[in-house]
């Protein structure tokens, strides 16, 4: 018998008999990226508290969203979708700054806030569409990250 009370969580063996003796295994598929890693000090921007997060889903949906997603990133004629590179567009639009040699080489350079946005919502669209369930890891100060992973992360 399983003793609700504990506070250390059920065993794999708890937890499974939970289903009357009904195994239930799911596979999925979990895609996860971080962001704010840049920096192990901590002190650049976007560097003070790094995040991980995700979706994961069984791999029929997978194949279904990378269709969707792929199509979306044709349409619009670029090869990949990265935030932090739309963001420095939208951004250099709404404080109306220069372009720059770097600025040129982004895949997003010359779009106008309406492209953006569409460009956006759509890919938010099919990310939060489907039978996929959010995964967000919890942010840490980078000393934390780097003594997580057991290593300093050095340059090369």
């Amino acid at each position: 018998m399983i003793d609700r009370k504990r506070n250390d969580g059920l065993s794999f063996d708890e937890w499974a008999a939970l289903f009357s003796g009904e195994l239930f295994v799911k596979v999925v598929t979990i895609y996860a990226d971080e962001s704010g890693t840049h920096d192990p000090s901590g002190s650049q921007a976007g560097s003070a508290y790094p995040i991980i997060a995700g979706f994961a889903a069984p791999p029929s949906e997978w194949s279904k969203f990378c269709v969707e997603w792929n199509a979306v990133l044709a349409k619009y004629g670029v090869p990949y979708f990265h935030s932090r590179e739309v963001r420095e567009v939208k951004a250099a639009i709404e404080n109306n700054k220069p372009s720059t040699s770097k600025l040129k080489r982004n895949p997003y350079y010359g779009w106008d806030i309406k492209r953006i946005d569409k460009f956006l919502l759509t890919l938010a669209s099919i990310a939060g569409s489907g039978n996929k369930v959010l995964i967000q890891g919890g942010a840490l100060p980078p000393k934390n990250w780097t003594q997580m992973l057991g290593f300093e992360r050095t340059k090369l």
